[in-house]
């Protein structure tokens, strides 16, 4: 794990952030909100099933279609991540993050930070693994507006890093299972 990549992430986000302006955040928001998707067709580089994010996360993972949102973490009576069916591919691991850092960040608090580290997150975790998310300074920016500045990603740094390295453990670690298993299969042939 090379926790270089993750801190010049949270700094390049920073700076994405620093740099959206109203405009820019206003076609956002409409793109936003007729369901577009944000990520061209490409090949994720990561790509996790359903049986995959439940291993990761600790909890049930379900798809389903979902109507007011993309994904959702519940934590009360029982504890799952559900995520919207529309979406595929990197969307669906973006999503994924962004409701696993919910999960995993244990502070509660005002839900601006709670955003703020989860948004934070999910950039920093597609960063590392080579998904393109163009959505997140966006996003982040359109939540700030009103609330607070780009300092509060400075100020929730040590928070930020914290959760985002347990979500590239957990990761790292399904993905060295899964090569092991095709290497314990290649040599059975």
């Amino acid at each position: 794990m090379d926790y270089r990549k993750l801190e010049l992430s949270l700094l390049k986000l920073y700076h994405l952030v620093c740099n959206v302006r109203q405009p820019q955040i206003d076609r956002f928001e409409r793109y936003w909100d007729e369901g577009r998707t944000w990520a061209k067709e490409y090949r994720s580089p990561l790509n996790l099933t359903l049986r995959e994010m439940k291993e990761i996360a600790g909890c049930p993972v379900y798809s389903r279609r979902i109507r007011g949102c993309r994904a959702y973490y519940r934590n009360f009576l029982t504890e799952c991540i559900v995520l919207d069916s529309r979406y595929k591919g990197p969307e669906r691991i973006i999503l994924f993050l962004h409701e696993l850092a919910h999960k995993l960040d244990d502070v509660r608090d005002k839900r601006y930070y709670r955003e703020l580290v989860a948004e934070s997150c999910s950039y920093i975790v597609a960063e590392y693994f080579k998904i393109i998310n163009r959505a997140a300074p966006f996003y982040i920016a359109a939540y700030m507006r009103g609330r607070g500045g780009a300092h509060d990603i400075l100020r929730l740094s040590p928070r930020i890093m914290k959760v985002s390295l347990e979500i590239v453990r957990r990761i790292e670690k399904i993905l060295a299972e899964k090569k092991h298993k095709r290497k314990r299969r290649r040599t059975k042939k």
